[in-house]
């Protein structure tokens, strides 16, 4: 019986210790983002998809913004400075999206809804990857509103 007791003991021991070590190794750090794409949609609309992207272009970053209802042929693009950038890691950091790595979720009795995209690609190849259909992770909403914020600033 001690045996059998020790051995259930060992077992537990390594699956905590296997999954500390997987948890850690999917922890992605938000800084030094090259590359980001954050598209909502809406099936239901032609053209109903929004996106926000940061790129890399020549010596500079750019931010691309294609509102909902036009073609992806007018997606509007603006040149954006260290400081833009810094802000948006900022609030991706705020708003905890480092823990959204992974969150692939959907509603499986929505027909017709609203959906999420997100790619985010760190300096040292690291990457965050999120999507949900009808479902969001924590702080989604705030993200979204700060995104809006942020970009939609570059319109003006």
């Amino acid at each position: 019986m001690k045996r059998i007791l020790k051995v259930i003991g060992l077992m537990l021991c390594l699956g905590v210790a296997v999954m500390l070590l997987f948890g850690c190794a999917d922890k992605v750090e938000i800084k030094e983002i090259q590359y980001f794409t954050f598209i909502t949609g809406d099936g239901s609309e032609r053209y109903g998809s929004e996106r926000y992207a940061l790129r890399p272009e020549d010596d500079r970053y750019v931010a691309e913004i294609k509102p909902a209802g036009v073609p992806d042929e007018e997606v509007q693009i603006y040149p954006v400075d260290a400081e833009f950038v810094r802000q948006l890691e900022q609030l991706l950091r705020k708003g905890g999206v480092e823990s959204w790595n992974g969150f692939d979720k959907s509603s499986k009795t929505a027909r017709d809804g609203s959906s999420f995209d997100l790619t985010i690609i760190m300096a040292d190849e690291s990457l965050i990857e999120a999507g949900g259909y009808m479902k969001w992770p924590k702080n989604y909403e705030a993200v979204r509103d700060g995104l809006d914020e942020l970009f939609g600033g570059l319109m003006q």
